[in-house]
């Protein structure tokens, strides 16, 4: 019993004692170290030397049971113990060999005189730093006569493998040959596979052997990262591009593999929902290098997972399809069976539940030298199957060609019978509609397919005439611009079209144009097509309705404003002295002066419904387009037409007066003047008094008859702005701000004359129909302003609106079309200056010119009446919001009063 009692005693100190391990003897040969290993796993990371080398340190040791010491996964430092015994009388030398190239860290300790040395090693330290320049981890070691006991150090994100080796230095670069050959000849046959398979793809042209040739190139870039020469080669001194290698290299080979089992099993025909599996597994494939940001050994663990979930899927694709009767599937079966159980075995050895040996080491390239040259075969027999694909659809080809050519010949038969057919009809047709069709090409003669209604209309054959010089006449050339730059921009700029006159007349005929751009392929030139529509009937009828109609609004518009209809019938007839006084003598600027003149006039007498008077100012003002001065030969007919004019206008006058009841007015030619009756009281008192005053009082008397007050000439255009708005189906509402001022309407008499022009701008340009004004948000009645400030130093007129603005890029693309100015000079304006173009001389933006604008004389002359006087406009626009024009005229003293006009004077009611 006793005996018993101390046995048990002894066994239970023995187990809680650390046993000592045998140390390894030194031999000639190599030496594989696993069975003499002992390891301890830190989970602290924060464990010394000197504290491990302690008695208590060596007890936490374990001996490894494995030919390789394997842990996987180590959530901490892992620390090697190997004790060593040289029994010679001298020291040894060996190369302690780590075979596993991708470990971060190897920290080496040895005890030398008393005190721990320590090297480094492993892929976080530049590639030059290494004892051997081999891919393997390496520290050449002194064994001194004795035991010697050396510790390692391991750390790192990949899996804890290490293959530890004592070589004697003279034999240890052999030992690296066998993987050095292995490795050499997976790269080679990769790359060998790679330009042959590049060159069957642009061959044949089947993106199979695309994605075959990057799978398996990115299949090679791991291999020679993993095995440790990718770093020995390519970056060297790069530690970082080293540990992103094996994410990025993994990530590619999943990605590319996903890729070539799509395109080669047909995944998206044969299994939809697999395909869109692999769809899916594209984006973890992709992200798979954002791993290597995790922390300690979670970047391996994550890319073992991903390549370990997706390792059966073409397995699994492969059986299905291959159960379809598609037979290149089975090569696929084959050829993939070999390749991932290779990245099976690899992944498991990896994850620690495989010991790390000659094979699992190498299972990599076993298998995918096995996939590499099984798929060539597949894809070999897949061009068999190509060629004799396309073989059977070329002679399928040939047949349906064969019977497209008989059928080609038969409908052609047909097909040109029914165009003669169809083209007689079609003639009868155009015929027959009552409406004139016609075409021409950038040449502009008019083709021989024309409707023979336009022989009607121009009372002969029109087939191979100038089309522009028929429809236009003398404004052909200014036409050709346009048509020039749409047939140029084949109808980019489309618009443009509708610039073109929409509305001509020849002889008795009015006709409507319609226009359509009709494009042809090259060689053959793009036509432009005219519909002529004869609306003669209509605008005759149009015209008497529109008589009629002017015939009441010139009762009402001067049954409203006679007193006003009566200053205009006396301006008309200044105007008309003027431009007789200008055919008697002609000057230079005497033509630009005389139209500036039946411009105002027109617009007078078409405000009050004088419509005839106004048609014949416009016909005059036509004439004078362009001229700066007339000749005497024109001054004659000049002459005779003004005459007709000033007819017209008695005979418009005397009309008014028997429908409305006005009175005689004087003959005369005197300016009148609206003077409130305490001011005529005063000149009287001074006139009388005239003795005992001296002329300064006079003439201030005077100058005080000469300031009126601009609010009853503000009415009037407010009037004017109503009945224009009325005829242009608008609604506008005019605020008046005058505050009272009075103004020299004397001097101002030619300003306050063209302020109507303004007026008319603003209604006719700005200011937008109540449906285009609801469409834009605004209220459907537009707002016009008409006011005016003074002070010593100057008088401020100016009237603006709220409607659709100036838009810059039109001024200065209508400023080119109308041949004002070349591109470069329109490319050069700034927007404002670009604005500015209204005021320039023959300038509108109106496409047609019309009883109430389109001659662009009108705003130059606001602007030179301005000047006359030392004054300046000022313009102020901005899109869809409105304009303002400000007119700012400098103050000037009272004149002698031997230099006035004379005054007809009458009294008015202050």
């Amino acid at each position: 019993m006793k005996r018993l009692w101390v046995l048990m005693m002894l066994y239970a100190w023995l187990g809680f004692s650390p046993l000592e391990a045998e140390p390894l003897v030194l031999e000639r040969q190599a030496q594989d170290l696993g069975p003499s290993l002992q390891y301890w796993v830190d989970p602290s990371n924060q464990a010394t030397i000197d504290q491990v080398a302690s008695s208590s340190g060596l007890a936490r040791f374990e001996p490894n049971q494995r030919p390789v010491l394997s842990l996987g996964y180590a959530d901490g430092a892992v620390w090697v113990r190997l004790p060593v015994l040289n029994r010679g009388q001298g020291p040894i030398w060996r190369v302690l060999e780590q075979g596993f190239p991708v470990i971060d860290q190897v920290e080496f300790y040895q005890q030398v005189q008393g005190s721990w040395s320590k090297r480094l090693a492993g892929d976080l330290l530049p590639f030059n730093q290494r004892e051997y320049q081999v891919p393997a981890q390496t520290f050449l070691v002194e064994f001194p006569p004795g035991e010697t006991e050396l510790f390692l150090r391991v750390t790192s994100r990949t899996p804890i493998n290490l293959p530890l080796r004592l070589v004697p230095p003279e034999h240890f670069l052999e030992g690296l040959m066998p993987d050095l050959v292995l490795t050499s000849l997976f790269a080679g046959l990769v790359l060998v596979m790679f330009v042959y398979h590049i060159v069957l793809y642009f061959g044949v042209r089947d993106i199979t052997y695309l994605t075959y040739c990057f799978f398996i190139l990115s299949i090679g870039l791991y291999i020679i990262v993993y095995k440790g020469y990718a770093y020995q080669y390519l970056w060297p001194e790069s530690p970082l591009l080293n540990n992103l290698g094996p994410p990025i290299t993994v990530s590619l080979s999943i990605f590319w593999g996903i890729f070539f089992t799509k395109t080669y099993l047909h995944t998206k025909n044969y299994t939809p929902y697999w395909n869109r599996f692999l769809n899916f597994y594209l984006f973890p494939a992709l992200a798979a290098p954002i791993a290597s940001l995790l922390p300690g050994y979670w970047q391996e663990y994550v890319l073992s997972i991903l390549a370990l979930i997706i390792a059966p899927v073409p397995i699994i694709l492969g059986i299905r399809i291959s159960l379809k009767k598609y037979q290149p599937a089975l090569f696929f079966l084959i050829a993939l069976g070999g390749s991932m159980a290779s990245v099976l075995v690899a992944t498991l050895r990896g994850l620690g539940y495989l010991d790390f040996n000659y094979f699992t080491e190498n299972a990599m390239i076993l298998g995918n030298i096995w996939e590499i040259v099984i798929l060539s075969f597949a894809l070999s027999y897949r061009i068999r199957g190509l060629l004799q694909e396309r073989m059977l659809a070329q002679a399928e080809l040939l047949k349906s060609a064969r019977r497209e050519k008989a059928l080609v010949e038969e409908n052609n038969a047909t097909l040109e019978l029914k165009v003669t057919q169809r083209t007689a009809e079609i003639r009868e047709l155009l015929d027959n509609t009552g409406q004139g069709f016609l075409s021409f090409n950038s040449d502009y003669k008019i083709g021989s397919q024309y409707s023979k209604t336009c022989e009607q209309f121009f009372g002969e054959p029109i087939g191979g005439l100038d089309a522009l010089k028929l429809l236009f006449g003398e404004e052909a050339q200014e036409h050709q611009k346009v048509t020039d730059t749409i047939f140029m921009t084949r109808g980019k700029t489309y618009d443009l079209i509708d610039f073109l006159p929409k509305e001509i007349t020849r002889g008795s005929y009015v006709l409507e144009l319609t226009y359509k751009l009709v494009l042809h392929p090259p060689p053959e030139k793009d036509r432009l097509l005219l519909m002529l529509t004869d609306v003669t009937r209509e605008r005759t009828l149009k015209a008497m309705l529109e008589a009629d109609d002017a015939t009441a609004r010139m009762i009402l518009a001067v049954a409203r404003d006679r007193d006003g209809f009566l200053m205009a019938l006396e301006e008309a007839r200044d105007l008309l002295s003027l431009i007789k006084e200008e055919l008697e003598s002609p000057t230079e600027g005497g033509g630009q002066l005389m139209l500036r003149c039946f411009h105002t006039l027109k617009g007078e007498m078409a405000c009050y419904g004088l419509i005839e008077v106004a048609a014949l100012a416009h016909e005059l003002e036509d004439k004078l387009v362009g001229k700066d001065k007339v000749s005497l030969e024109e001054a004659e007919d000049l002459t005779v037409e003004a005459l007709g004019l000033e007819n017209a206008l008695l005979d418009g006058e005397k009309k008014l007066k028997e429908m409305v009841g006005l009175e005689e007015l004087d003959e005369g030619g005197s300016r009148r003047l609206r003077v409130p009756t305490q001011r005529l009281d005063h000149l009287i008192s001074l006139l009388k008094a005239g003795r005992r005053f001296g002329r300064p009082e006079w003439e201030q008397a005077l100058e005080d008859l000469k300031n009126q007050p601009l609010l009853p000439y503000f009415k009037k255009l407010s009037i004017e702005a109503e009945r224009l708005a009325e005829r242009l189906n608008k609604k506008v509402s005019v605020q008046i701000e005058s505050g009272g001022i009075d103004a020299d309407q004397i001097r101002l008499a030619g300003l306050l004359a063209s302020l109507v022009h303004l007026v008319r701008n603003a209604l006719d340009h700005g200011i937008e129909t109540p449906a285009t004004r609801r469409s834009l948000g605004k209220p459907e009645t537009g707002r016009l302003e008409i006011g005016a400030e003074k002070n010593e130093q100057r008088l401020l007129i100016w009237i603006a609106d709220d409607g659709q603005g100036i838009d810059a890029e039109l001024m200065a693309r209508l400023a080119v079309v109308r041949g004002l100015l070349s591109p470069e000079e329109a490319a050069k304006l700034s927007p404002k200056q670009a604005q500015e173009l209204i005021f320039r001389p023959g300038f509108s933006t109106s496409d047609k010119v019309t009883l109430t604008s389109g001659r662009g004389v009108g705003m130059d002359a606001v602007k030179n009446a301005a000047r006359a006087l030392g004054g300046e406009v000022t313009l102020t626009s901005h899109l869809g919001q409105g304009s303002r024009i400000e007119i700012t005229l400098p103050h000037r003293p009272p004149s002698p009063l031997w230099q006035e006009t004379s005054l007809t004077l009458h009294s008015a009611s202050a």
